[in-house]
């Protein structure tokens, strides 16, 4: 259990603002603006400069990596490394990415090969064996975690990137409609679906470009405002081409449409993000589009899932000036735009999106994932970068076992004696300190779009280690108070019928072996624990500051495990919520006024479905009320039918009634201070009683009071003009 996992779960468990939203902007500063030349420096094309620049970086690291130091020296230099990554973390850019990559590496590489050349028995016994098995633990798992760091550098699909909220910060779009042999009627809706397109209808200009000069579509580009442009040409790939979309049209984004492809309302807001994050991106495009080479059998397994099945293509303003000096009446010459677009120095790259919706939604209001995969035209590219994934997969197979070895680590010093380092834990924590601090430095970086300051940082991370505690005795004290209990016959046969559907499962029997590892690592912790505090207290036996670390190692352990537990058994108890509370009765509220009894099925989705005891008639797109009723308290919400089968009604829920639907959701499954008390379980997290909780908030006021008007509490002493005086 990770601490700042468990402030995350509670977090969300009680309603509270996730941490996120205290997060800042990544700087772009002088410091982008004097190294952003590196990459694109003309010095790279001459021949040799890139391996000599290899070469030479090699030798600084080995130099960097063998170099022993004493403790304080060590402790200066790795001071002086963190100070460095906590300053570049700020900027943001690929590049700064790379450089703390790499700081990353040379603080591991030191931590490996200092433990490799200084902390491992001189002769071969037990010890040595031991010894030997952490440190290629320790390798072990410094290599999983470059190779997921790599993976997170150089991913195979990219995030959509946000845009600002500020939508008069957008950039302007011109779309390009292909009219070639399409009726009035198809043309007529494809200007429909891009007029529901969510962006700003003022930043975005349509063109409807024709092979043929045809009035009654001129007069319809005319009633829906936008441009008709005739081409002569017969290929509608060479229509396109000829025509030369850089010389019509201002907009900062060009988007060419063919009639009769609907593109997601979502579009524009899930890809011109990632042209903003990428200056050299030039163009994205669908996979198979006429403007591109067949994409080779790698690109069409990673697009085999997506629903982007419409073609489309997004071009920069700069990369269709450039393209002005193609010629554009060769016939072949249209198969290789992609490819020219590499020679002004831009790039190119795939975009496809992947559904995900639930089932429950019955196919409305899809929710699409859009990705893109860079490099699109490069078999090597895609090909390493998928080893990377193949390796970090093989290699987290063991990763289990991994972390049930360390867990063991204090274990083997309290009980058996048997130090797993030869060496102070002075010099240890000299150097694995700034293995650990440039690992997460790294890897918060790939957190989330926004980063974190770090002074909140650090606040972050002792809020997380302190909430180990109250999680740890909360569960030790509602286990205490269930061990009375008294479980009725009925539901132990219940439960018994339910464990025996488990065992036929496969994952039963798995979770069965993890649950029994966690009790064995659990009870050799608490009984080494325990060891050792007795030997220091009782025995009064010589601890030394690795002994103690050990303790406090082993105290992290016991703490852990039982917050896992509590965090287990706290899911056990929501999902079982939430499948008690997703049957709610209701009543559904026809325009003509008749009211049918009903239930939900699958409350809080917004797409409620409702089970009535016979079918009814009613057909979707009817607009309706749904009332829903729990413990004598009852919600209206207006709602759309949306489908009707048998004896179940979907409805959507509308947009005006969604704030207090979720409202109601929120306050069943999502505790915090709004949690109304009529629900069950309102007081069932509460550390303390209530009595004693008053008791001690009115110790605390009086003491406060104490501190505050100490002058009448002490005037039957006499001593209030002192006390007085004491106070100025």
């Amino acid at each position: 259990m990770i601490p700042r996992l468990l402030l995350s779960l509670w977090r969300e468990r009680w309603g509270k603002p996730p941490a996120s939203a205290s997060t800042v902007p990544y700087v772009y500063g002088k410091l982008n603006q004097g190294i952003d030349w590196i990459p694109h420096a003309a010095a790279w094309s001459v021949p040799g400069v890139a391996p000599l620049a290899i070469l030479v970086g090699i030798c600084c690291l080995f130099l960097v990596v063998g170099l022993q130091l004493k403790f304080d020296r060590q402790f200066e230099f790795g001071l002086f490394f963190v100070a460095i990554a906590i300053f570049l973390r700020r900027y943001r850019g690929t590049l700064i990415t790379l450089i703390l990559f790499m700081m990353s590496a040379v603080a591991s590489l030191r931590y490996i090969y200092w433990r490799f050349e200084a902390s491992l028995a001189p002769d071969f016994s037990l010890s040595f064996a031991l010894r030997m098995l952490f440190f290629g633990v320790e390798l072990y798992l410094t290599i999983t975690a470059a190779l997921g760091l790599l993976i997170l550098i150089f991913p195979i699909r990219h995030k959509s990137q946000k845009l600002p909220d500020d939508t008069l910060s957008w950039p302007t779009i011109d779309i390009f409609l292909i009219c070639n042999d399409k009726n009035i009627q198809d043309i007529k809706n494809s200007l429909i679906d891009g007029s529901e397109i969510n962006w700003p209808r003022r930043r975005i200009e349509y063109y409807l470009i024709d092979d043929q000069q045809r009035q009654e579509i001129k007069q319809l580009a005319e009633s829906f405002k936008a441009t008709y442009i005739e081409s002569k040409n017969d290929s509608s790939n060479n229509l396109l081409l000829n025509f030369s979309p850089a010389s019509t049209g201002k907009g900062e984004f060009a988007v060419i449409i063919k009639v009769g492809d609907k593109p997601s309302k979502e579009l524009f807001k899930e890809t011109i993000g990632w042209f903003n994050q990428d200056a050299s991106l030039g163009m994205l495009l669908t996979p198979k589009h006429f403007l591109a080479p067949e994409p080779p059998t790698e690109i069409n397994e990673i697009f085999s899932l997506s629903n982007q099945t419409n073609s489309c293509v997004i071009f920069r303003r700069t990369v269709l000036d450039n393209l002005d000096e193609v010629d554009f009446l060769s016939t072949s010459l249209h198969k290789h735009v992609a490819l020219r677009l590499q020679s002004f120095g831009y790039r190119c790259s795939y975009f496809g999106a992947q559904s995900l919706a639930d089932t429950d939604n019955q196919g409305q209001g899809l929710v699409l994932n859009y990705f893109r995969v860079e490099h699109p035209f490069s078999a090597k590219s895609l090909g390493w970068r998928r080893l990377l994934i193949t390796s970090h997969r093989v290699f987290s197979f063991y990763r289990p076992a991994s972390q049930l070895f360390f867990a063991l680590v204090p274990l083997a010093y309290l009980l058996g004696r048997v130090q797993l380092i030869d060496t102070t834990l002075g010099i240890w924590l000299a150097y694995v300190t700034p293995h650990l601090l440039h690992f997460f430095i790294t890897s918060s970086r790939f957190r989330d779009s926004k980063r974190f300051t770090i002074i909140f940082d650090a606040r972050e991370f002792i809020l997380a280690w302190y909430m180990l505690l109250p999680t740890f005795f909360s569960f030790l004290k509602t286990s205490a108070a269930q061990l009375g209990k008294i479980k009725y016959v009925s539901v132990l046969k219940n439960k018994n019928k339910q464990l025996i559907a488990k065992r036929r499962d496969r994952r039963f029997w798995t979770n069965r072996v993890k649950i029994t590892m966690c009790i064995v690592v659990f009870l050799l912790s608490l009984i080494s624990l325990i060891d050792g505090l007795i030997k220091i207290m009782i025995y009064q036996i010589p601890s030394t500051s690795f002994y103690i670390f050990c303790i406090l190692w082993t105290t992290y352990n016991v703490i852990s495990l039982v917050a896992m537990v509590a965090l287990m058994q706290e899911a056990k108890k929501i999902h079982s919520q939430i499948q008690n509370c997703a049957r709610l009765q209701a009543n559904l509220r026809l325009p003509s006024g008749q009211t049918i009894q009903c239930e939900t099925q699958n409350f809080p989705n917004t797409f409620l479905k409702l089970s009535f005891a016979v079918p009814i008639s009613i057909n979707p797109g009817v607009s309706a009320i749904v009332y829903l009723f729990m413990n004598h308290n009852e919600l209206s919400c207006n709602a759309i039918v949306m489908q009707n089968f048998d004896n179940t009604v979907v409805v959507k829920i509308c947009s005006e009634s969604q704030l207090d639907y979720e409202s109601l959701a929120a306050k069943i499954f999502v505790r915090g201070a709004d949690w109304p008390k009529w629900l069950p379980g309102y007081k069932a997290d509460k550390p303390l009683p209530e009595w004693l909780s008053r008791r001690l908030m009115s110790a605390v006021i009086y003491l406060l009071d104490l501190a505050t008007n100490s002058g009448k509490y002490f005037q039957w002493a006499k001593l209030s003009s002192f006390v007085n005086l004491w106070r100025k």
